[in-house]
């Protein structure tokens, strides 16, 4: 087998294996009957409310991601047409502009649907595609390579030369394909209601003339200083290099975790036998990673 590299622009290496297959099914050259397969190594990601099996990427998940960025490509276009006439007052525009608003609307409700039934797909190699062929060749035919230089999409074809067997093994064997799990905890608190609590919590700590009472209100006090992903993100520095995989950021407000799957199962074991899960608290998640990563049982399946 031969494989060869591919630069494709960033973020559309799928639509540029759609549009190459097309040109080599479309092709009457005999060349191009040479490829075996073009690789894009995507991964996912599944939200805690859906499957928590999690299966491999299929092949709805890449149709339902080459509509959506689709479907963004069109809004673009027509909010630039919007833009266009957007100071224009005569009839003509005005009906134009409903027009255009009326189906933004539209495409913009079929997208969150469609968001909301999919699983988010991500590149392994950005900006490349990897494409096998049938048979040993030493360096790339002519007409292939014109054929995958036609897609508007592909930018250059690094080397003539074929990537050796052992470099793409390895590279196919080091890829980390697992899917991870996102999951989302409770909003964050701004900064002025964490000053609001602490003084509250101050004015108690004060009062109080129990001394337990006393050191469990400095405690929250503490508390409040760090949110779940400040702690996940602390805990990382100082933990296995399997913690690496484990991501911890704030989204739309909220606390979110990204999480291998099989890391998850192991944190969430009781429900391995279940499709989805339930309500899980920042509390639970950490205490649970915490136990975890004492008993040393962090391996990836």
């Amino acid at each position: 087998m031969a494989y060869f590299a591919v630069v494709t622009r960033t973020g559309k290496e799928l639509q540029a294996k759609e549009m190459i297959e097309h040109l080599l099914k479309n092709s009457a050259h005999e060349e191009s009957r040479l490829v075996k397969a073009i690789y894009t190594l995507q991964t996912c990601t599944t939200y805690v409310q859906d499957n928590v099996n999690n299966p491999p990427v299929e092949e709805d998940d890449t149709y339902n991601q080459l509509v959506s960025e689709s479907i963004v490509s069109l809004l673009g276009n027509l909010r630039k047409q919007y833009d266009a006439i957007i100071d224009k007052t005569d009839e003509k525009s005005m009906n134009e502009k409903a027009s255009i608003k009326e189906e933004i609307s539209k495409l913009n409700a079929e997208l969150k649907e469609l968001r909301n039934e999919s699983r988010k797909l991500k590149a392994l190699l950005p900006g490349y595609i990897i494409i096998e062929l049938h048979r040993e060749c030493e360096y790339i035919p002519n007409n292939l390579w014109n054929l995958i230089m036609e897609c508007p999409l592909v930018q250059a074809i690094p080397s003539r030369f074929s990537i050796p067997e052992e470099e793409m093994t390895a590279m196919f064997d080091s890829a980390v394909t697992e899917s991870n799990i996102e999951s989302k905890f409770q909003s964050i608190i701004d900064d002025k209601e964490i000053t609001k609590n602490q003084t509250d919590l101050l004015h108690k700590a004060n009062s109080t003339k129990d001394r337990l009472k006393e050191k469990k209100y400095l405690e929250q006090m503490d508390r409040l200083e760090e949110n779940l992903v400040a702690k996940v993100n602390k805990l990382k520095k100082s933990s296995s290099s399997t913690m690496d995989r484990i991501k911890a950021f704030i989204k739309n407000k909220k606390e979110t975790v990204t999480i291998p799957v099989s890391l998850y199962l192991n944190l969430y074991h009781e429900y391995r036998q279940k499709s989805v899960l339930l309500t899980i608290t920042p509390e639970d998640f950490l205490n649970r990673l915490l136990r975890l990563l004492s008993s040393h049982k962090v391996k990836l399946e």
